[in-house]
């Protein structure tokens, strides 16, 4: 018991943080993309970055399966940053 709730601890905490990074990423590579200035979609997005953590947070205790927790997080994260990356290029 106490391996699952370190796990989901652990899912909660670096799981959304890998997350909402590759979200962060993303936005800002698209936003400046479309347009948008810099210094524009990095406050944007920073603040979208707070409601995005927050409720991935929370989502990472109220989901019914830790191991799905652990894929959309850490698999999210990782294709949103490595899309980021193909859009910078």
């Amino acid at each position: 018991m106490t391996l699952h709730i370190a796990s989901r601890i652990a899912a909660s905490v670096f799981g959304g943080w890998l997350f909402t990074w590759g979200f962060v990423t993303l936005g800002i590579a698209s936003a400046v993309a479309l347009g948008l200035p810099y210094g524009d979609a990095l406050t944007l997005l920073y603040l979208l970055a707070f409601l995005v953590f927050l409720g991935l947070f929370l989502w990472a205790f109220a989901a019914a399966s830790v191991t799905r927790v652990w894929l959309l997080l850490a698999g999210g994260g990782t294709a949103m940053t490595g899309a980021a990356w193909l859009l910078t290029q």
